[in-house]
């Protein structure tokens, strides 16, 4: 518990060394594999927040290999898009409220690799973005599989977009007004604002006039 303490007060620092330092300690004298999911996301985090975004996406790499993951699929794999295509129509058949009562998941685990594809988002953009749709899809298809975790309102988001550049563009939509009525029954209302950043000027002039959108802002 101190070593996580003193990783996650260097990474809100921005000590990117001592954050290492802490964390890969942590990493090699915890006895369980969900002891070390702060450790992960800390190193992963605070090379990301310093823009080391190659060394990030490395770790990154290797962590979600550890917690059992797939590598990422490049945008246009044959595979990936037939999967996408039937995770929106999944959503498609499933009314509103199903989805909104869905099963929550305290499985650190998945929380864990949930936060860490969250991480993989921010990178991608800056560095890979054909892998944004593989890393959306996925984890919408872990908050069906396995339960809803408080990042799972982001995932409905940043799929939505996903939609939309498939040619889904009111299934984008839907899926981003239910992540903000999902970050609300969650109980994360911290999450609104970043929803808000990827739902209104990605997918929401779909079905809202240009100047709502402004006025959100």
């Amino acid at each position: 518990d101190l070593h996580d303490a003193a990783a996650d007060a260097a990474c809100a620092l921005g000590a990117v060394s001592d954050v290492q330092k802490y964390s890969l300690s942590v990493l090699s004298h915890a006895t369980s594999l969900e002891d070390k999911l702060n450790a992960m996301l800390a190193i992963v985090k605070s090379l990301r927040m310093s823009l080391a975004l190659q060394e990030a996406k490395q770790w990154g790499v290797k962590f979600l290999q550890e917690l059992g993951e797939e590598p990422c699929r490049i945008a246009g794999d044959p595979q990936l898009n037939s999967d996408i295509s039937s995770m929106i129509k999944l959503i498609a058949d499933v009314a509103d409220e199903s989805i909104l009562n869905l099963k929550q998941s305290n499985d650190k685990k998945l929380v864990g690799i949930m936060k860490l594809y969250h991480e993989y988002f921010y990178i991608f953009q800056m560095v890979e973005p054909g892998m944004l749709f593989s890393v959306s899809h996925r984890m919408v298809q872990l908050s069906f599989e396995r339960g809803l975790s408080e990042i799972s309102p982001l995932a409905f988001a940043q799929f939505g977009v996903t939609a939309l550049c498939m040619g889904n563009a009111c299934g984008g939509y839907r899926m981003g007004s239910l992540a903000l009525k999902l970050a609300r029954n969650l109980g994360v209302p911290g999450l609104v604002s970043s929803i808000i950043a990827i739902v209104q000027p990605c997918v929401a002039w779909v079905s809202e006039p240009f100047r709502n959108i402004a006025d959100s802002h």
